[in-house]
């Protein structure tokens, strides 16, 4: 499953540059909807096999925020530090991230900035922010049908802008416990809910950024399509498992995320060989390190490469796929050594204290 994740992770950063070895992979999107659905996949899992006890709401929600939380405060701190750098080094000129604060910033009524503040220090509310436009005459924040029409767009208030995501996955944390213990008839309804409003949004026009990819009513359907996923892994894992399966996945999915774009009826086909590929997946890289490794380095490269994209440019180097790949990887590598694995010891501490 490491492998999987790695390449949607990749994917998001060709959106962000340009295409890694002639191709652009999925495109972000496509690979932000392809984690939702593993993510639902390990909800599922972790809710159903360990976080079934007395207090098990507070302890899965707590020990989830500590998986998350401490490498985006020392990514969002880094974005801060190094954008005053910059603001400073440049004498206000180019300000990086720090652009719109210098210019709007003052403009903005107290409540908006106190909003900003907190969702950039707490992550919930980043994606109610792509709904926002900024009205420089009242110096509010007000809804908008589309954030790209808006002038400055309010996301570029967002140190980590990419962690809105993370807002849409936490708040699929706060009720996955109510939820994916459900009937699969349950879970099955809602999905034909959830999907069935994305297609009636499209229908009336709203097939654009944000409504296409960033509201949570018609993002859960992808959460919930793990569930599903689980399920399937449940069964699976009692029937004879042949490794043969497991490298004959990771072939078929590997190359529909290459050739991405040149595959007829793409977008279904890509979700559809998602969803198959995860219970084999997850069976077939059990025990294996490298895989493990390679997931771990996932979340970091993907909330992390927003920085060095700010930092590359800042020195002026060529924008490239594959460069900032390098990059990211590296520093992931670091955030995993530093910060993620001190706090998963504690994780983990907390959790056989609770099963105790």
């Amino acid at each position: 499953m490491g492998k999987l994740r790695m390449l949607l992770a990749i994917s998001v950063i060709a959106t962000h540059t340009t295409p890694i070895f002639g191709t652009s992979l999925i495109g972000g999107a496509h690979a932000v909807h392809a984690f939702y659905i593993i993510s639902g996949f390990y909800m599922s899992m972790i809710l159903n096999e360990k976080y079934t006890g007395k207090n098990s709401f507070q302890m899965f929600i707590t020990n989830r925020f500590l998986r998350l939380y401490p490498v985006y405060w020392v990514v969002l701190f880094l974005s801060v530090m190094f954008s005053c750098f910059v603001y400073i080094h440049n004498k206000g000129v180019n300000n990086a991230l720090l652009t719109s604060y210098v210019n709007y910033f003052f403009i903005l009524k107290l409540p908006w900035k106190l909003f900003l503040i907190i969702v950039n220090l707490f992550v919930f509310g980043q994606d109610i922010v792509m709904f926002m436009g900024f009205n420089s005459n009242t110096g509010n924040l007000v809804l908008t049908k589309n954030f790209h029409a808006s002038n400055p767009q309010v996301y570029t208030f967002l140190f980590v802008p990419q962690a809105w995501t993370l807002a849409l996955e936490l708040t699929f944390y706060l009720i996955a416990p109510f939820l994916l213990r459900k009937s699969l008839k349950f879970i099955c309804l809602l999905i034909m809910v959830a999907f069935s409003l994305r297609l009636l949004s499209v229908h009336y026009g709203y097939d654009y950024d944000p409504w296409n990819n960033r509201f949570f009513v018609f993002e859960i359907g992808f959460f919930l399509a793990g569930n599903i996923a689980y399920r399937i892994y449940c069964w699976l894992r009692t029937k004879d498992f042949k490794r043969m399966y497991y490298h004959l996945t990771l072939v078929c999915i590997g190359l529909v995320i290459i050739l991405f774009y040149h595959l007829p009826f793409k977008t279904p086909l890509l979700y559809a060989c998602i969803f198959i590929s995860i219970p084999i997946l997850f069976i077939g890289s059990k025990g294996d390190r490298w895989d493990r490794v390679l997931g771990e380095l996932s979340y970091p490269i993907y909330i992390s490469h927003f920085l060095l994209l700010q930092l590359t440019e800042y020195l002026g180097l060529p924008i490239s796929g594959i460069l900032l790949t390098a990059e990211s990887i590296f520093f992931s590598i670091l955030l995993n050594e530093f910060i993620s694995k001190k706090i998963e010891i504690i994780r983990q501490k907390r959790l056989r204290g609770y099963a105790v």
